[in-house]
């Protein structure tokens, strides 16, 4: 969904009374750029003048409308310099700049990414709204009262940077996004999409062989390639016009158009007593990159590779905190300055007391020179000075040599706490390091499927497999052996046409309930149960279902059990559930996930606009928790209750965002494409909705269906049609087809029975009896 008139809806949104929306100082916006600036600024960016007219075309029309690039390749390729040219230009010009570099180090750490890119504006928060202050408090760590919503910290901190360019045109530089977190990266994709109408540009650069969520964004983006020869020798003679002639060709071959290791190649081959080093065995580019820098390290002095270790490992110490790491090595008491050489030599700078790699492979560089012990003294010295408590838990980890419960217990503590604030990918990386400084093998089996749970919620299915098999070799628990079998069955059996998965999920679900969860247990029935909803399941499953969620212990009456025989059965239980959620008094749900359970109950059972009112303070209440997972499912239900309801309006913003946030769910494209199919009346929104609506289906087909019909278009192209006519609402010239295609039904319901808007009955009966008979709500 596009937004438009962004800078109006933000004032709307955040400007508190009071607040003055004039610009807070007197920056002119950036004109024509001297000639002098350009030159400074392009020194070392020869063979890149289509890459420097984008920038300059991108930079000059900030007066008038923002805009967002993307610059993709290979380590060294250019990127980071291509950055560094905007930000001359930009700062020459009168604007500002605001930056975030990502490291390996901070990709587990929230928001990490954010306060580094808001850190120089961060004074402006005060004229934020409260809700909004609380959200950017909770993302840095500022606050404990309140856990961080990804949607309302990306809506912050669209506003706070707003604020900023008010004074001027701001440019946003984020080098190495492929290690920025993806809390963070989230945030930016929202941002990203939203400034069209502001003075703000976002360049970004991402290191080719990564996939960050900015690929899904659909954003201008620039492959960088290769320098052509005449580049490469041009950019060489400039940087090191005394090479011996065979120096020279060794180096044109093994840098291979590459800026950077041209630069670097050139830098070792002046430097080194015995220039045949250039010519060891081949290797990967990367690898030849890092022998250049590591060759560089060893002319530093010791304290100087300590320094420089201790920052690689830890890319938030600041200088202080490195500086103090060194002395407590003895042989290193009385240096002053171990610093000093590493920045004279450019391989860092200090920026306010921020220790930053002039590139991230020099970083590389430095890690894979040091040995194991040198790794494990360091991190053993960073947990003594550093000041944050999560930083200080995660190097103590790391120095462990040996099994430590004290230590493997309070990373799971740390990832329980990670895992509320929806910072995943945290919680995975302390349970598994939990896991492998367990001292008992039950403690260690339960925190590797924990952080196989983990893996799953974040969609890294090799990840669930690795960790499964670890801990299938050791013992379990019955309920962890439950919870491992639950995980096995989602990465490797198929649920939607697997023959028997009922009968092994209710198993599952037994073993939980016998073990005391019969939470988990009702929870994991409802893949199954999705499974029934979605296909042509034969009565007894179904009942067998029921039954089963009926015996797990809970009363009949349970929001857990309601949504689990709805969605197995609604055909026999809808009017069971509509009636024991009419009961319900919706003020006296204060739980949002049984208020979203109890909408999703009664939705599936025909219930509609009470289904839509007991979403409506779910997605309220999961919003106020910040349990983003739940609120995206929560809104997906939402719209599908909208539509049938007829509310527009409300299925429109709650399937686009639902969309948004699971980005490859065929049930939440489903209901966005439908809202289009249904709502819309131009051509062009007709046709948005049908593709959407395909686009779904074959999401949701079978593997061996997607076969057949990559081998015979037949399967889809009658699918196609037939969507397009039911949205039409042309229906029984497509009745063998609905019959056949069991999946398909209930969705066609929705384009049948749905009014339209300003009509208040359904579509042809033709339809109408097609779908009754076979997905009667």
């Amino acid at each position: 969904m596009r937004h438009v008139g962004q800078r109006r809806a933000r004032r709307l949104l955040a400007t508190p009374a009071g607040i003055s929306g004039k610009p807070a100082g007197n920056i002119a916006y950036p004109g024509s750029v001297t000639s002098s600036a350009r030159s400074q600024a392009v020194t070392d960016l020869i063979g890149r003048d289509a890459e420097l007219q984008l920038l300059d075309e991108l930079t000059d029309g900030l007066a008038n409308s923002g805009g967002a690039l993307i610059f993709r390749g290979e380590a060294g390729i250019g990127k980071s310099a291509l950055l560094e040219y905007a930000r001359a230009r930009v700062t020459a010009s009168g604007g500002r700049v605001l930056s975030s570099i990502g490291a390996e180090s901070e990709a587990e750490l929230a928001f990490a990414g954010l306060h580094q890119l808001l850190h120089p504006i961060i004074g402006l928060t005060e004229h934020l709204s409260e809700a909004q202050r609380h959200a950017i408090d909770a993302a840095f760590g500022v606050s404990v009262e309140h856990e961080p919503d990804p949607f309302r910290v990306a809506l912050a901190a669209f506003q706070l940077i707003c604020d900023a360019a008010d004074a001027g045109p701001v440019v946003l530089l984020i080098d190495d996004a492929q290690w920025i977190d993806q809390s963070t990266v989230g945030a930016l994709t929202f941002i990203a999409r939203r400034l069209d109408s502001e003075p703000v540009a976002l360049l970004v650069a991402v290191r080719a062989g990564y996939s960050t969520p900015l690929d899904g964004a659909h954003l201008p983006t620039l492959e960088l390639e290769r320098l052509s020869g005449a580049a490469a020798a041009s950019l060489l003679d400039q940087r090191a016009p005394e090479l011996h002639p065979i120096f020279r060709a060794r180096i044109l071959s093994e840098a291979a158009g590459n800026p950077l290791a041209l630069v670097e190649l050139a830098r070792t081959a002046n430097m080194a007593v015995d220039r045949d080093r250039i010519a060891d065995m081949p290797m990967t580019l990367t690898a030849r990159l890092e022998q250049a820098f590591a060759s560089r390290l060893r002319d530093l002095p010791p304290a100087t590779r300590s320094a420089l270790l201790a920052a690689s490992l830890d890319s938030r110490a600041g200088s202080h905190e490195i500086l103090r790491c060194v002395r407590s090595f003895e042989e290193f008491a009385a240096s002053v300055d171990s610093l000093g050489a590493a920045e004279d030599a450019g391989l860092i700078e200090i920026i306010d007391g921020e220790v930053r790699f002039r590139h991230p492979l020099i970083r590389s560089a430095v890690r894979q020179a040091a040995g194991r012990r040198e790794l494990v003294a360091t991190y053993a010295a960073l947990a003594t000075v550093v000041e944050n408590p999560e930083r200080r838990l995660w190097h103590r980890a790391m120095a462990a040599e040996a099994p430590d419960e004290e230590i493997a217990a309070a990373l799971e503590m740390h990832a329980r706490g990670a895992r509320r604030r929806g910072a995943l990918a945290v919680a995975g990386a302390a349970l598994e390091r939990a896991a492998t400084l367990s001292v008992d093998t039950s403690l260690k089996s339960a925190r590797l499927v924990s952080a196989a749970d983990v893996a799953y919620e974040l969609g890294l299915a090799d990840a669930v497999r690795r960790l499964l098999d670890q801990a299938r070799a050791l013992s379990l628990e019955p309920l962890d052996a439950a919870r491992m079998e639950w995980l096995h069955q989602m990465v490797t059996g198929n649920v939607w046409n697997e023959s028997g998965a009922a009968r092994t999920f209710v198993a599952i679900a037994q073993r939980m309930r016998d073990s005391g969860e019969v939470d988990m247990a009702l929870r994991s029935l409802v893949p199954i149960a999705h499974r029934s909803w979605w296909t042509q399941t034969q009565t007894r499953t179904r009942q067998y279902l029921v039954d089963s969620a009926r015996s797990m212990g809970a009363p009949d009456n349970d929001p857990r059990v309601l949504a689990v025989i709805a969605l197995a059965n609604p055909d026999d239980t809808g009017a069971g559930v509509r009636e024991r959620v009419a009961h319900v008094h919706l003020h006296d749900v204060e739980d949002p996930i049984a208020a979203m359970d109890l909408g999703i109950a009664v939705e599936k059972a025909g219930g509609f606009a009470t289904g839509v009112r007991f979403l409506t303070r779910a997605v309220k209440g999961l919003r106020e928790q910040v349990r983003l997972g739940p609120l995206t499912q929560a809104l997906v239900h939402l719209a599908w209750a909208a539509v049938h309801s007829g509310e527009w309006d409300l299925a429109a913003t709650a399937s686009a965002e639902g969309s948004a946030g699971t980005r490859h769910s065929p049930t939440a494209i489903r209901a966005y494409g439908y809202v289009a199919l249904r709502a819309g009346d131009g051509a062009a929104r007709h046709g948005a909705g049908y593709r959407d609506c395909c686009r779904a289906d074959r999401a949701c087909t079978p593997v061996d269906e997607r076969r057949a019909t990559t081998r015979n278009g037949a399967t889809g192209a009658r699918r196609g049609r037939a969507w397009r006519r039911a949205a039409r609402g042309r229906i029984s010239s497509h009745v063998a087809y609905f019959r056949a295609d069991a999946a398909s039904l209930p969705s066609v319901h929705a384009l049948v029975w749905a009014p339209r808007p300003g009509r208040s009955g359904g579509r042809q009966r033709p339809g109408r009896s097609i779908v009754r008979r076979h997905c009667r709500a």
